[in-house]
């Protein structure tokens, strides 16, 4: 958890998230529902879901690289 944290406030970390089983039809859903879930703590949402919720809330999602099937698509918060 110390790592992941650490990496978020780092602005030259890269992150690649894998969709592959994540709820949801859009990549924004899936990791917004990831988030929302994750924002409780891993022991509640899971710690695939408080890795988004760190991602998304230390405002690294818009670099992130997401992937379906080790295929790159488009990232919804990119600006």
């Amino acid at each position: 958890m110390n790592t992941l944290r650490s990496a978020v406030g780092d602005a030259d970390s890269d992150f690649t998230v894998s969709l592959d089983g994540m709820s949801g039809e859009s990549t924004y859903s899936q990791v917004m529902s990831a988030a929302q879930r994750g924002a409780v703590g891993p022991r509640l949402g899971g710690y695939t879901d408080w890795d988004m919720s760190e991602l998304f809330q230390g405002g690294q999602s818009a670099d992130t690289t997401f992937v379906r099937g080790d295929v790159p698509v488009e990232n919804p918060f990119a600006p």
